[in-house]
């Protein structure tokens, strides 16, 4: 490791360059591929929260997000459109993210790596497609890495110089983490490993003040965001929603919440290497041999150079409590699940393809690998564009009925039926049986009934007869997001 009184020489033209490059075209790149379209309820719930914020009406969807929405908040009072002002953090972010990417792994693994791993991280399909959707998830990433790169700073520093920059160091990292947390909850496992290291620099380093520091920089980062925003949310709903004494009717349909520790243990690996790495790029098992090669190549050979040092296990006490986050609590089959293992990878391989020492050998692989997943990422660009979620399909297919036909939603699709479609004819139900009640027999008189199989008790049930299907997300392993749309038939017990 170089020494730690050079960390804050000011880089060479040539790297500046680089990076505003690598930040522009990250910019760029997202800004010029994004889908006009909200695809989820949670979108939906966002775009409905910049005209009326309600968290009780999960506008926004509990715990609120407050600090993505002040940032959508923001560009929608600029003048971007609900969908563009929903995106738009998130690219910005993750552009930014490039720099403190860079500088953080230069100092843990030197310049070679370091470029190597903004590279990759440019052209990933995980991070360029996480930018693109309109959720606070890519937001996280220039946060989360400058955090990463100040506390870095922080242990790296001789005291004379932490005591002349001390703000540049942990407590600005420990604030970063506190911003976090109003944009994501789970991030809130990052307060362990900031924890851990500030145990390390108080034993190894002898800085008696870096716990006061830590506890100090999380609590002005929650505070910069809590407190205006308890001032405009009822506390008593916010521990509704947190506690689950309150759920919301709009959840992913399609989740890993029931797998067992065999099946997550797979599909922790299986989310890495087919959204993170490209590993499904042309639909063919056969095409996870590059991904998976190079991976294990990056991060066998990083674990074989593994060693009680700083440099080496820095970024682990920073993954492993957010992967065994991942691993019992998150939706793996979600492309977001674990955005942030993504770029931590990208680190360690580009880190371990370095430490062979063949520079030829090295670069042949980094350009490999980066051609592969530009390809792979511009091909999911254009399927994302074009595709349409099965929500957003069954809405579009009951709008084009006559008026004498009606349609009952369940969870997510009533959500966009009502933000596309606020016109039309259409409720939302908990359950088929619900029909039954006087108020619907009213509604339904005389008139066509469909629903769809977001409801439970639906399908399966003679009443109803399935007359369309819509389905999607294809990169869901061993899983279809498919809804189905039934009518009911005429001479069913329920009709009037």
């Amino acid at each position: 490791m170089a020494n730690s009184t050079t960390i804050d020489i000011k880089p060479k033209r040539s790297v500046s360059v680089f990076l505003w490059a690598m930040a522009l075209f990250v910019a760029i790149s997202r800004f010029v591929t994004c889908s006009p379209f909200l695809p989820s309820a949670e979108s939906v719930n966002f775009a409905f929260a910049l005209r009326h914020f309600d968290l009780a009406a999960y506008q926004p969807p509990p715990p609120g997000n407050p600090v993505y929405f002040f940032f959508t908040w923001v560009c929608s009072a600029a003048g971007l459109s609900e969908v563009m002002a929903l995106v738009a953090p998130g690219i910005l972010s993750s552009a930014l993210a490039v720099f403190p990417l860079y500088y953080l792994a230069r100092r843990l693994f030197g310049i070679g790596a370091a470029a190597g791993a903004v590279v990759l991280y440019a052209v990933n399909p995980a991070v360029w497609m996480a930018a693109l959707k309109p959720l606070p998830y890519a937001l996280l990433l220039f946060p989360f890495f400058f955090s990463l790169r100040m506390v870095l700073r922080n242990l790296l520093l001789p005291t004379y110089l932490r005591k002349q920059t001390r703000f540049l160091g942990l407590y600005a990292g420990a604030i970063c983490m506190g911003l976090m947390l109003g944009i994501a909850a789970h991030t809130a496992i990052f307060f362990i490993s900031l924890f851990c290291v500030s145990i390390y620099g108080l034993v190894k380093l002898k800085r008696s003040k870096i716990l006061f520091e830590m506890a100090n920089g999380i609590i002005a980062g929650i505070g910069i965001w809590a407190i205006p925003y308890l001032v405009n949310v009822s506390v008593a709903d916010l521990l509704g929603h947190v506690t689950g004494l309150v759920s919301s009717p709009y959840v992913a349909r399609i989740s890993t919440a029931e797998a067992g520790i065999g099946q997550r243990a797979w599909f922790v690996v299986w989310n890495l290497c087919t959204n993170g790495f490209a590993g499904m790029g042309l639909r063919h098992k056969a095409f996870y041999a590059l991904p998976l090669a190079v991976l294990a190549a990056g991060l066998g050979w990083y674990l074989v150079r593994f060693r009680l040092r700083l440099k080496y296990f820095y970024l682990p006490v920073f993954f492993v409590p957010y992967l065994a986050w991942v691993f019992f609590f998150g939706n793996l089959f979600a492309t977001t699940g674990a955005l942030l293992l993504v770029p931590g990878c990208i680190v360690l391989i580009s880190a371990g393809l370095d430490m062979m020492h063949r520079p030829r050998v090295y670069r042949i692989a980094i350009a490999l690998l980066a051609c592969w997943c530009a390809a792979v990422s511009i091909t999911r660009v254009r399927e994302y564009k074009r595709s349409v979620s099965p929500s957003l399909a069954v809405c579009r297919a009951v709008v084009v009925h006559p008026d004498d036909r009606f349609c009952f939603f369940g969870g997510a699709s009533f959500r966009l039926f009502q933000y596309y479609f606020p016109d039309c004819k259409g409720y939302g139900i908990a359950a088929a049986d619900e029909l039954t009640k006087p108020l619907y027999r009213r509604l339904v008189k005389n008139r066509t009934v469909y629903i769809t199989s977001e409801i439970p008790g639906v399908a399966g049930d003679a009443r109803f007869e399935k007359v369309a299907g819509f389905s999607g997300n294809s990169y869901l392993y061993g899983a279809t997001n498919a809804i189905d749309l039934y009518r009911m038939r005429a001479d069913s017990a329920v009709a009037p």
